[in-house]
C-alpha cells in the first residue's frame, strides 16, 4: 500500500496524529502536539489553536513571552486539553467547550476562559490569575495558587464546583459573583489573603480552612456554610453582606472578630440532630463552636446551656462545647518561679488552665490556707504575705469535679537592709583624702555601690571600706546604696567639703664666681622638673622689688647675674604646683677665680644643706681681707 493512501485512510478514519513543536506556529489539525524544547514567544500570539481535540502536552519545557501583554496559547477549538506546561510571562485565552488545563504551571500569568465544560485539575499558579465567564459546569480540583491579585475570578456562570484548592497570599482568593449559581466549595484552604473567598450567590461552602487572612470569608444571600474552619483571621473570620443564610458545625477559634453580620434574618445554628457527629466530635449537630464562648454544658449533651451572641441581634441558639467531660484539666503555673523572692509583700500569680469543656473553679493555697480565686482569673494577687519561705498550690476543677494542681515554694524578703554612714561626716572639711566607712547589714547577701556627686555609680568591693581619690577642692556628696537578695534597696548620703593639696616644688640655688652668677634649679618630688617659671628680684626697699628677669626651668640649671649684694627674693610658679618664694640676702663674689661658692643636694640626698650661700660668701671675704693684710 502506498503513503498517499495510508495518509488518506488516517483522515478518512479520523485517527490522531502527533508532531513536535519548537516555535510558535498555528495547529490546525487534531492530534497530540509536544514541545521539544523550550521556546520563547517571538510573536503574539505564539501558539494558536484553531482545531478541535487537540492536545497540547509542553513535557515540562517552558513557554515564555517577553512581556506580560504576550498571548502565549489561544485556542478556540472544543476539546482542548493542555498538560505539563510551565508558562511564564503573558496570557492564555482559551474559548471552547470541553477545556482541560492539567498539570501546568503559570508564574505571572492571566488565563481567560469561557466555555462549557472546564476543567482546571493540577494547575500550579504563581502571582497569576484565572478569569472564567460565561461558562457552565465548571470543574476547578487539586491546584494552587499564590500571590498576586484576584487569583481565582468566576462571573456569570453556572454548576460551579471547587475542591481541594489552597489559595494563599493574594488580595482575594476566590471571587464568585452574584450572577452565578449551582456553586459548591469544598476542601479548599484560604490562607493570608486580604480575602479568602467572596461569595455573592448562593452556595454550598463546606470542609473549607480559613487562616490568617484578614476576612475569612464574605458571602451575601442564600449561602449554607458548616463544617469549615476559621482560624486566627486577623479581622473578621466571617462577612455576612445579606440574609437568609444558614450558618452552623463550624469552628470560630482564635480570630480577632468572628463574625460581623449586617442582618439578623440569618440562621447560626439548625434544629438540634442527632444523626450525625458535630465538628468538635459530639454526639450532635446544632450551632457552631466559638473559642470565645462564656457559657458551658451543665447537662452534657454537647451544647452550651445559653445562647452565644454572634452579632447584635444574632445568636446561636445552641453553641457547640464537647459531648462528654472526659479529661481532667490541667493548670501551668507560670509565677511564682521556683526559689523566686519577692521584695514586696504582694505577690502576683499568674497561671494557665485548660480543660475539653471548661474549667469550673480555682483556689489559690498558701501555706495550707485556701483562697478561691473568682472568675478563675489568670492573674491574681496574694497580699499581706509576711517575710520567710511560703508553699504556693494553685488547684482547678472542672465541672464534673476533676481537678489538677501545681505547686511551688517562693520565698518574701520586704525588709530593707540597714545602712549607716559612719564617715566622711555631714557638713565635715576634709583635706588630702577622704576615708569612707559605712555599716551595712541584712539577712541576705548584699550588693554595695556609691556615687559621688551626679556621677556614674560605682560597686564598692565587697561592701568594705574604701578611700575616695582624685577629689577637687569644693562641696561634694557621697551616696551610698545597698541592695539585698531581694532587691531591697536602702541609700544614705553626706555631703562634706573638700580641699585639695598641691605637692611643692623644692628649689636649690648657687653661686658660680667669678660671674656672679646665680644658679638655680628645680625639683618636684626628688626629680627635675620642666615647664617651671622661674624668677629672681632684687629688693630696693621694703615693698618695692626689681625683676632681674624670668626663665622656664626645663630640667636644666638656669642663671641669673646678681648685680652687687644684697636682698633677694626667688620665685618658681608651675601649674598643679604650690607656689614657690624665698627672700634671701645675696653676696657679690669677692674672689675672682673658683668655681660656684656651694653645692646644695637635691632633695632626695639624705642630708640637707643650707639653701643660701650667704655664709659662704663672708667667709671668702674675711680670707680675702686676711691675706691682702698679710701681704
Amino acid at each position: 500500500m502506498n503513503r498517499k493512501l495510508v495518509f488518506a485512510l488516517l483522515i478518512v478514519f479520523g485517527l490522531v496524529w502527533s508532531a513536535d513543536i519548537s516555535g510558535c506556529q498555528e495547529i490546525s489539525s487534531s492530534g497530540t502536539y509536544t514541545l521539544s524544547d523550550d521556546i520563547l514567544a517571538n510573536e503574539t500570539p505564539c501558539i494558536v489553536v484553531s482545531a478541535g481535540d487537540v492536545t497540547l502536552d509542553c513535557k515540562n519545557n517552558v513557554l515564555e513571552g517577553n512581556s506580560s501583554s504576550d498571548i502565549l496559547v489561544e485556542g478556540s477549538g472544543d476539546n482542548f486539553k493542555m498538560q505539563n506546561c510551565k508558562l511564564k510571562k503573558g496570557k492564555i485565552k482559551i474559548e471552547g467547550n470541553g477545556a482541560y488545563i492539567k498539570n501546568t504551571d503559570m508564574n505571572n500569568v492571566q488565563a481567560n476562559m469561557s466555555g462549557n465544560g472546564i476543567r482546571i485539575e493540577a494547575l500550579d499558579a504563581e502571582s497569576s490569575s484565572v478569569l472564567i465567564k460565561s461558562s457552565q459546569n465548571i470543574n476547578i480540583t487539586s491546584s494552587y495558587f499564590s500571590g498576586g491579585g484576584t487569583q481565582l475570578a468566576i462571573m456569570d456562570s453556572t454548576n460551579i464546583f471547587v475542591k481541594d484548592v489552597d489559595f494563599s497570599k493574594g488580595k482575594t482568593g476566590l471571587s464568585i459573583d452574584e450572577d452565578s449559581t449551582t456553586i459548591t466549595i469544598e476542601e479548599c484552604k484560604f490562607a493570608e489573603c486580604d480575602v479568602g473567598a467572596e461569595v455573592l450567590s448562593s452556595a454550598i461552602i463546606r470542609k473549607n480552612t480559613f487562616e490568617k487572612n484578614k476576612k475569612g470569608l464574605v458571602v451575601k444571600d442564600e449561602c449554607e456554610v458548616y463544617r469549615n474552619e476559621f482560624v486566627e483571621n486577623t479581622d473578621y473570620a466571617l462577612v455576612v453582606n445579606g440574609e437568609d443564610n444558614t450558618v452552623y458545625d463550624n469552628k470560630f477559634e482564635r480570630n480577632a472578630h468572628d463574625a460581623d453580620v449586617g442582618d439578623t434574618n440569618n440562621d447560626f445554628n439548625i434544629e438540634k440532630n442527632c444523626n450525625q457527629t458535630n465538628i468538635i466530635g459530639g454526639k450532635c449537630q446544632g450551632g457552631n463552636y466559638w473559642d470565645k464562648y462564656s457559657g458551658y454544658d451543665a447537662n452534657g449533651d454537647g451544647f452550651g446551656e445559653t445562647p452565644h451572641q454572634v452579632d447584635t441581634g444574632v445568636y446561636d441558639e445552641l453553641p457547640l462545647t464537647s459531648f462528654v467531660d472526659q479529661k481532667p484539666p490541667m493548670v501551668y503555673l507560670d509565677e511564682p518561679t521556683e526559689g523566686q523572692v519577692f521584695n514586696s509583700r504582694t505577690v502576683s500569680i499568674r497561671f494557665r488552665a485548660f480543660d475539653d469543656v471548661a474549667v469550673a473553679q480555682c483556689w489559690a493555697i498558701l501555706d495550707g490556707a485556701e483562697t478561691q480565686i473568682p472568675g478563675c482569673k489568670k492573674q491574681y494577687n496574694l497580699t499581706n504575705v509576711a517575710d520567710g519561705t511560703h508553699t504556693l498550690k494553685i488547684r482547678v476543677a472542672d465541672f464534673a469535679g476533676k481537678t489538677d494542681e501545681k505547686s511551688v515554694s517562693f520565698k518574701v524578703d520586704a525588709t530593707k537592709p540597714t545602712l549607716e554612714i559612719d564617715s566622711p561626716e555631714e557638713g565635715k572639711e576634709y583635706q588630702g583624702e577622704v576615708q569612707v566607712y559605712f555599716t551595712a547589714s541584712d539577712a541576705t547577701p548584699m550588693q554595695c555601690f556609691y556615687t559621688i556627686d551626679s556621677g556614674e555609680e560605682k560597686e564598692i568591693t565587697g561592701c568594705n571600706d574604701f578611700k575616695l581619690a582624685n577629689l577637687t577642692t569644693g562641696q561634694h556628696k557621697i551616696t551610698i546604696r545597698v541592695m539585698d537578695a531581694a532587691g531591697n534597696n536602702e541609700t544614705e548620703q553626706r555631703n562634706f567639703r573638700f580641699l585639695a593639696t598641691k605637692p611643692k616644688m623644692t628649689v636649690e640655688y648657687s653661686m658660680k664666681c667669678p660671674g656672679n652668677e646665680l644658679q638655680v634649679d628645680v625639683y618636684g618630688n626628688g626629680q627635675k622638673l620642666d615647664g617651671v617659671s622661674v624668677e629672681v628680684k632684687r629688693r630696693i626697699q621694703p615693698g618695692q622689688f626689681s625683676s632681674l628677669g624670668k626663665k622656664i626651668y626645663n630640667a636644666g640649671t638656669v642663671s641669673f647675674r646678681i648685680p652687687e649684694s644684697g636682698e633677694y627674693v626667688i620665685s618658681a610658679s608651675k601649674e598643679g604646683y604650690e607656689e614657690y618664694e624665698e627672700l634671701m640676702r645675696l653676696e657679690k663674689c669677692k674672689v675672682e677665680s673658683g668655681g660656684p661658692t656651694k653645692y646644695i643636694a637635691p632633695p632626695e640626698e639624705e642630708e640637707q644643706k643650707p639653701k643660701t650661700c650667704l655664709g659662704a660668701i663672708a667667709l671668702l671675704s674675711v680670707l680675702g681681707i686676711m691675706l691682702i693684710r698679710r701681704g
